[in-house]
């Protein structure tokens, strides 16, 4: 671990494969990681938990304003 303080992450990935790749290398140097794979459940996960970084596919299907 590089680091003493472990970040939670949100990741809203809709192809799975990227998703758990970019999940195992953050969990192999410390992070916790959710992974959502469209935009409602991101945002439903979000309100429900505390994340110190969201990150966000450019282009997330249902992704509900």
């Amino acid at each position: 671990m590089l680091h003493d303080y472990s970040a939670r992450i949100l990741y809203m990935e809709d192809d799975i494969g990227l998703a758990n790749l970019f999940k195992e290398k953050l969990i192999d140097i410390g992070y916790e990681v959710d992974i959502a794979v469209n935009g409602e459940d991101g945002l439903l996960m979000y309100e429900k938990n505390s994340y110190d970084i969201v990150a966000v596919d450019n282009d997330m299907p249902l992704l509900l304003l």
